[in-house]
């Protein structure tokens, strides 16, 4: 389902959502807005909205000759694009959604007063809104609304990102059922269970960098990101333990296990997986920097901090300063083109907005562990036979509900 459909029915099926609408001539229904000429007289655009209940409501956008005087010395962007612009301020919409590059593109004082947004990215904060509740509404259609837990459907965000887990999960499962050992089953839940906190938390700082910026903000933000970045970390060790296990090394040296061992990697004899880990590597990089995080809780830990600027309070973070320059070091060589938020302006320290960070990182922490699990060795677990992918088609995990909860989750949709 495209993101703009899934938006647009759960906006309708979730009653505590206003929604409206720019209609064309001849479009009607509950939410539709239908401009109408302009008023130079009264210098505003008037405008005609539909209610709920039938209703219909007049309202302008004030100063239309602004609006002239932007467009024209704007040649790139029509008055059309203003208006919206202006009409998001004056209904005061908390998101705006668009597929219109030059609404999205837009700055100066509309870029501050308004929320313009893909269709995918508004569905992902709808998602965030939605997951306040447990469950949850995660799809609807007249008179139907499906619901989901919201663990499970962490569980099934999570499983999306990574398709090989299914065939790795079916072989640490058996084993443990072939060795009368749980060790293995324990493993492949922990794995996954890792990655359902990462997003529990990633939810948590998204919820915290939203509020009006405080002391709570702050500590709410600060404590989601220690606590995702040690779960994300133990993600990776549980991944590690598996590849040795799979390896056919004995289970009494698994504390041996571990991405920044060179010596251990080799005996792994999987040379996708070692070059994963040479030096400067992004699957390297990625891996130190959340160990760096995760290694604040053994000594001074992540604090935050409110900073004011034009007008603005945001919740920042400070970086692990001894180890900030190389944080940032390799953020950059993990990706040159994200913007990761990092800010230097604030007392000559390294801050940095845990959101903005998070959604860097979250993408390359899904497709490195995706690779990890794909060439994880796993001919020395005790398996019933031919493994194969064992993607499910029917039920929860099915494709449809996966692609569903992926972008209500802000991830991208699987094809399998």
């Amino acid at each position: 389902m495209p993101p703009e459909e899934l938006l647009w029915s759960l906006c309708q099926g979730a009653t505590e959502i206003e929604h409206h609408w720019i209609a064309q001539p001849g479009e009607s229904g509950a939410g539709s807005l239908h401009f109408q000429d302009p008023d130079p007289s009264n210098d505003d655009w008037p405008f005609v909205m539909s209610r709920e209940d039938g209703s219909r409501w007049l309202g302008a956008i004030p100063s239309y000759r602004q609006l002239e005087s932007l467009a024209s010395a704007d040649p790139s962007r029509a008055l059309e694009t203003y208006a919206k612009a202006a009409l998001s301020i004056n209904l005061r919409a908390h998101i705006t959604v668009t597929d219109d590059s030059r609404l999205l593109d837009l700055d100066g004082f509309y870029a501050h007063s308004m929320s313009a947004a893909t269709p995918a990215d508004a569905l992902a904060v709808v998602g965030l809104y939605l997951r306040k509740d447990d469950p949850f509404l995660g799809a609807w259609a007249p008179n139907v609304g499906l619901r989901f837990g919201g663990h499970f459907a962490a569980w099934v965000a999570v499983r999306s990102q990574i398709p090989s887990g299914w065939r790795w999960s079916a072989a640490l499962v058996q084993h443990g059922s072939a060795t009368a050992n749980d060790y293995t089953t324990l493993l492949h839940g922990s794995f996954f269970e890792r990655l359902v906190r990462m997003l529990k938390h990633r939810d948590n700082i998204h919820r915290a960098v939203l509020e009006r910026a405080d002391n709570k903000t702050g500590n709410d933000a600060t404590e989601a990101l220690d606590t995702l970045m040690f779960n994300v970390v133990g993600a990776f060790d549980a991944a590690a333990i598996a590849a040795h296990l799979g390896a056919g090394l004995p289970m009494s040296e698994r504390r041996q296990a571990g991405w920044q061992s060179k010596d251990w990697r080799k005996r792994l004899c999987s040379p996708q997986l070692d070059q994963m880990f040479h030096k400067n590597k992004p699957a390297q990089d990625l891996f130190a920097v959340c160990r760096l995080f995760r290694n604040t809780i053994h000594g001074a830990g992540l604090s935050s901090m409110v900073a004011a600027r034009a007008g603005c309070r945001e919740t920042l973070v400070q970086l692990p300063q001894a180890d900030a320059s190389e944080v940032v070091d390799r953020l950059a060589r993990l990706s040159n083109a994200t913007n990761w938020g990092i800010d230097d302006r604030v007392r000559g320290q390294l801050y940095v907005d845990p959101a903005q960070l998070v959604e860097g990182l979250v993408p390359h922490i899904f497709s490195t562990l995706e690779q990890i699990l794909e060439h994880t060795p796993l001919s020395g677990l005790a398996t019933s036979g031919t493994l194969d992918e064992g993607i499910p088609t029917r039920g929860g995990f099915d494709l449809r509900t996966r692609s569903r909860t992926a972008l209500l989750y802000g991830l991208t949709p699987p094809t399998r």
